[in-house]
């Protein structure tokens, strides 16, 4: 009996001993490159290669089971070779099945995608469309399936994305976040959406978009190079003329941008990408903050705030405490 009938007869579990044995000789006489070949046309040429319900998916870990050995101890030290190989030669298969699985089971969890970022991170995340969003830190991006598809893209956010948004005739794009919505076409923009704070900001470098406030129904179609901000709190939609649109995207640089922003702002937005505890001893300082501080170097941001406001800073775990000059070390 040849090879591929003995392996197949292996893999569906119905081999005899003797065909077992005769298996195992005619793999000891294959070269690497002889037994790769073969195992590669037989998952290529799997019957089932093109279904994709519950018993395919034993039926995968089966032979993912029995390409690695794992079924027969008698058969891994003869089948080592197969079971290096046919890692390769499974890697096309279990990827097309993967894909089938997808689409087919409308019960998988996977039905909603999320995208996520903690603490001083940041990802790009492309969609089925071909659309990309660069997160900052601390942002999510989620959507269902059945949500994005050629008539209807939608997507839920939180956080700080950049977006660049692929233009389909006749399948506008929504970016839905707490207390807005945003209808795009095809654009490049970036929107600030965070939990922890009263306002809300859409930075637009290309295109055209509308923006819309849930809480008060106001609608604000936007024009390139416009900023516009949502009060939570109103619900009001304006014009932002004090952000310029290289601090609104400084973010991508590694850099926090403020204008004109108290201490008590900029320090929460310290804590929010460091991920650690910063207490201001003593009154609040008068005066605003402008500037830039690096995402990526927390001692330098911290000595850049301490020069600005004629700070110490002293490091405890987990926490930094900064005091006037002035003010003693056991206040």
């Amino acid at each position: 009996m040849n090879m591929k009938s003995l392996e197949k007869q292996y893999i569906e579990d119905t081999i005899t001993s003797e065909e077992l044995e005769s298996l195992r000789y005619q793999v000891d006489n294959q070269t690497d490159e002889e037994l790769f070949k073969d195992l590669q046309a037989q998952w290529m040429d799997d019957d089932n290669a093109g279904t994709a319900d519950a018993d395919a998916v034993r039926m995968i870990k089966k032979r993912v089971d029995i390409r690695l050995g794992r079924e027969r101890s008698i058969l891994r030290s003869t089948f080592m070779r197969i079971s290096l190989l046919s890692a390769a030669a499974l890697i096309p298969f279990l990827i097309v099945t993967t894909v089938l699985l997808y689409r087919q089971n409308k019960d998988l969890s996977a039905n909603v995608v999320t995208f996520t970022t903690g603490r001083g991170e940041k990802a790009t995340a492309t969609l089925p469309d071909g659309t990309t969003v660069m997160l900052n830190y601390n942002s999510h991006l989620r959507y269902k399936t059945s949500d994005f598809n050629s008539k209807n893209r939608s997507v839920d956010f939180e956080g700080e994305g950049w977006f660049h948004v692929v233009k389909k005739s006749g399948s506008p794009f929504y970016v839905n976040s707490r207390g807005l919505q945003v209808k795009v076409t095809g654009t490049q923009f970036d929107l600030c959406a965070r939990r922890n704070q009263s306002v809300a900001t859409l930075m637009l470098s290309e295109g055209h978009v509308a923006l819309t406030s849930l809480v008060s129904g106001q609608t604000m179609a936007l024009h390139r190079g416009q900023i516009a901000s949502l009060d939570y709190a109103s619900g009001k939609l304006s014009i932002n003329r004090s952000m310029d649109t290289l601090s609104a995207t400084s973010w991508q640089r590694g850099l926090l941008s403020f204008h004109n922003t108290p201490l008590q702002k900029v320090v929460a937005q310290v804590k929010g990408v460091y991920g650690v505890r910063i207490t201001i001893v003593g009154n609040a300082h008068p005066n605003n903050f402008t500037g830039a501080l690096p995402m990526n170097n927390i001692d330098e941001a911290v000595i850049i705030l301490c020069k600005a406001y004629g700070m110490r800073a002293t490091y405890r775990k987990n926490s930094i405490l900064l005091r006037p000059v002035s003010v003693s070390k056991n206040q």
